[in-house]
């Protein structure tokens, strides 16, 4: 009944839903860089989710790649049945942004939680305010999606620096609501 394939927080996150299931037997998830050539990223036997819906039961999936390539990047689902008959549905097409060398935070504005996709090695950081006060510091593991707990801190503009000696680093803008 429906498929969707969004780009967050560095991953592809696939998600599809059926009303009905006659003989089904499971789902390959394909992904193609030219929307030609096909590879299996992945096989989904059993639904995350099943609801009663009006016209039955529907039945929600979901995969994630972890590791798209960068560009447009297109997804396909192949369902099989318990006779080895399939059915293609799809393609959608997610662009890749390059994030090699860049630092990404969100949400942006923030609440509770600020994320930063940070692909070098560890190192430090300090989060200070429009005026220059230092509100938080501390150390990334240079680990995709790391949290830092902002929730304390009160509404405004801050600024995100990295505090590396190897390299000159820029300095990224927020908010906090």
């Amino acid at each position: 009944t429906a498929f969707s394939a969004d780009f967050r927080k560095g991953k592809v996150f696939l998600n599809w839903s059926t009303a009905r299931e006659e003989n089904h037997a499971y789902f390959n998830v394909e992904r193609s860089a030219n929307g030609q050539e096909w590879e299996t990223i992945g096989s989904v036997r059993e639904p995350v989710f099943n609801y009663e819906a009006e016209n039955g039961e529907e039945h929600l999936y979901v995969l994630e790649d972890a590791t798209p390539p960068v560009g447009a990047v297109y997804y396909r689902l192949r369902q099989v049945d318990q006779d080895g008959a399939a059915t293609l549905y799809g393609p959608k097409n997610v662009n890749v942004p390059d994030r090699s060398g860049s630092v990404v935070l969100y949400p942006n504005p923030a609440r509770d939680q600020l994320w930063i996709d940070h692909p070098v090695q560890a190192a430090g950081f300090e989060i200070m305010d429009a005026h220059g006060q230092r509100w938080l510091s501390g150390k990334l593991s240079g680990e995709s999606n790391a949290p830092i707990n902002v929730a304390a801190l009160p509404a405004g503009m801050y600024i995100k620096r990295e505090l590396n000696e190897a390299a000159e680093t820029p300095t990224i803008r927020w908010v906090k609501r």
